[in-house]
C-alpha cells in the first residue's frame, strides 16, 4: 500500500474528527433501526435531489421513528499543515469542517465566463464520481462507505469555490481534485492558489 499523499495527511484530522462525531451519533441508534449514510427517496422510490442536482445522502437514519440525522459541528478542526504545493499550485490549508470543507480556487485575474463555469463543472465532476463511490478504498474495514454527500458551487468575482458535505470520502480522494486543478491552471487558465477550509461563502450566490 503507498504512503498517503501530503494532502491526505494535512487533512486526515478534519475526516477523523467527523467519523468520530458520526460514530458517536450512530450509537444513539437501536443497531436494528440504524441506516448507514442513506439516499433520500420519494414514497415512489425515486431520488430526490439537492440544490446541487445531486441525489441527497444523509449521514444516518432511524428507520424506527423515520427521522434522518447530520453531523455538523460547532468548531473547526485544524488541519495537520497549513501550506503544500500539488504540482505547481499553492494550497493553502485553514480550519474548517470535514462536512462542509470549502475549496476556494482564485483565478490569477478575473476569468471569462467560459473558464468560470468549466471550473465549476470540474467540481461537479469530481463530486459526480465521488458520489457514486469513485474513491472509495476496495480493501477498507471501515463500516462507511467512502462517499461524498453533498456540494455546493459558489462564484464570486475572480475566485469559485466548492462547499463540499465529504461524508466519509476517504481523505486521499482529495489528492484527484487537486490534481485536476493543477491541470486546469496549466492547460485552461492560471489558478493563483487553491484555499482548503475557511469560512463558506455567501449561499446566495450559489451557481
Amino acid at each position: 500500500m503507498s504512503e498517503p499523499s501530503e494532502l491526505a495527511r494535512a487533512l486526515a484530522p478534519l475526516r477523523a474528527e467527523y467519523v468520530r462525531r458520526l460514530d458517536e451519533m450512530a450509537n444513539r441508534i437501536k443497531p436494528e433501526h440504524f441506516s448507514r449514510e442513506p439516499i433520500a427517496r420519494t414514497d415512489g422510490g425515486r431520488l430526490v435531489e439537492g440544490e446541487d442536482g445531486f441525489p441527497i445522502r444523509y449521514d444516518v437514519a432511524d428507520t424506527n421513528e423515520g427521522y434522518t440525522y447530520e453531523v455538523c459541528s460547532a468548531h473547526d478542526d485544524k488541519p495537520a499543515l497549513e501550506r503544500l504545493r500539488v504540482g505547481a499550485t499553492e494550497v493553502e490549508l485553514l480550519p474548517g469542517k470535514w462536512e462542509a470543507l470549502v475549496v476556494t480556487c482564485t483565478f490569477d485575474g478575473d476569468p471569462v465566463e467560459e473558464d468560470a463555469q468549466a471550473l465549476a463543472s470540474l467540481y461537479r465532476a469530481f463530486h459526480e464520481l465521488a458520489w457514486h463511490g469513485g474513491f472509495t478504498p476496495r480493501n477498507s474495514t471501515e463500516p462507511w462507505s467512502g462517499r461524498v454527500h453533498q456540494l455546493k458551487v459558489v462564484m464570486t468575482g475572480s475566485a469559485i469555490a466548492a462547499v463540499f458535505d465529504l461524508g466519509t470520502l476517504p481523505a486521499s480522494g482529495l489528492d484527484a481534485l487537486l490534481r485536476a486543478i493543477d491541470g486546469f491552471g496549466a492547460a485552461r487558465a492560471p489558478v493563483a492558489k487553491v484555499v482548503i477550509g475557511g469560512v463558506p461563502p455567501d449561499p446566495n450566490a450559489a451557481v
